[in-house]
């Protein structure tokens, strides 16, 4: 029987998916809670096998905080973690803090509990949709620089550039004579090179970027 605690935000998710697991014989969900505020204590109560975490929980945290500051407590219990988004960097980063598994939340109950299962066995779980996005990422080879210039296109050099200047998607759009849906593409891409998870995270880093390339010209 593999015990499974359950962390959303939602009743309504918790809900559905406690009717998904009630009909499978070899799984059970053993404790459930709306907080992560509360979480540590429920896992270190009931400790459970696996631990199905909605990634974006609560005003003061996240699932990726969770996941950063409760490391050893999580040493011995699979995660999948259930996601509104696909963003890649969120993906990556949520490997490299331990989840075993990332599902999409529109993906279908059938998804769920394959997940599940697979989850359960230690093997990593990633929906098709995350499998092909990162297949098919474009991340340039390791070159050792971090810096932008080396990261990025020259597409999207511009519209780091205009992120730094303080422009929205719609405003960049209308700059570069693009649509606001390949500025977004851009921006999704931009957000791996420069593995950031939020799009306020990116801007702060352009800011700064556009800072220094200003001071650098005025020394020429």
């Amino acid at each position: 029987m593999t015990r499974i605690v359950l962390a959303d935000d939602h009743e309504l998710i918790r809900k559905g998916i406690r009717l998904q697991i009630q009909g499978e014989d070899t799984l059970e969900i053993v404790g459930e809670t709306g907080s992560l505020s509360d979480l540590d204590h429920l896992l270190e109560e009931l400790s459970p096998d696996l631990l199905i975490l909605d990634i974006s929980m609560d005003s003061r945290w996240s699932g990726l905080e969770f996941l950063e500051t409760h490391r050893d407590q999580l040493e011995n219990i699979r995660v999948l973690i259930l996601s509104a988004s696909e963003n890649i960097s969120i993906v990556r980063r949520s490997m490299e803090l331990g989840a075993k598994g990332f599902l999409p939340k529109s993906d279908t109950s059938e998804s769920l509990i394959d997940a599940i299962r697979v989850v359960a066995k230690g093997i990593l779980y990633l929906a098709p949709s995350i499998s092909e996005r990162l297949l098919y990422t474009q991340v340039p080879p390791e070159t050792g620089s971090t810096a932008p210039e080396d990261l990025l296109s020259r597409r999207e050099i511009s519209v780091f550039s205009l992120l730094g200047k303080g422009k929205t998607s719609r405003e960049i759009a209308k700059i570069l004579k693009i649509r606001p849906s390949t500025v977004s593409t851009h921006i999704e891409h931009i957000k791996v090179k420069m593995e950031t998870i939020s799009v306020s995270e990116l801007q702060k880093k352009a800011f700064i970027w556009v800072q220094d390339e200003g001071q650098t010209r005025l020394l020429r």
